[in-house]
């Protein structure tokens, strides 16, 4: 499944790209926001590619035919459709633009409007605090936390609700 929306296009994740995204995952500024902040050997890299399953959607972010980063939902319950959303942008020229948040609502767009999921789940560390203040303004909500994660959660009413006036926006540029 391509979503071409926004002004990105977000492409399924196939074996070429998993260097690409192993580059991107183990460079500082990316590494310093996951919950696992390890560096990704190549073996690591390529066993993970295998073990993903029909339940994890892994998606190339591009502007211009020119990669930027990646989306995913992981972690699906396809019964009660629900997943895990994330995103990390590996160029840093894309990171203080619209790009990447035109790369999440596509993403959430096509999971809650077109898949007709429930809710999306986010995990987000404690520091990452203007990663946890977009999540709210897309309408997640703080459902646990620990000493370094906390848990978001997001439904579809609150999604459209708190992403309406932002989707209308990137809708014309």
């Amino acid at each position: 499944m391509h979503i071409e929306k926004y002004g990105i296009i977000l492409s399924p994740l196939v074996a070429d790209d998993i260097e690409m995204v192993r580059k991107w995952r183990n460079l500082p500024h990316v590494q310093a926001a996951m919950i696992f902040q390890e560096t990704i050997s190549a073996k690591m890299q390529e066993e993970w590619f295998k073990n993903l399953t029909e339940n994890d959607r892994y998606f190339i972010i591009s502007v211009n035919m020119h990669a930027i980063g990646a989306v995913h939902v992981k972690n699906i319950d396809w019964k009660a459709k629900s997943g895990e959303a994330g995103i990390f942008i590996g160029e840093e020229d894309y990171l203080k633009t619209m790009y990447p948040i035109a790369a999440v609502l596509a993403m959430m767009d096509t999971f809650f409007l077109d898949l007709k999921f429930d809710e999306l789940t986010a995990t987000v560390r404690n520091e990452n605090t203007e990663i946890l203040e977009l999540n709210q303004q897309l309408g997640y909500e703080m459902v646990s936390s620990d000493e370094r994660s906390a848990k978001l959660m997001v439904d579809r009413t609150s999604y459209l609700k708190s992403t309406e006036k932002l989707r209308a926006l990137l809708c014309k540029m």
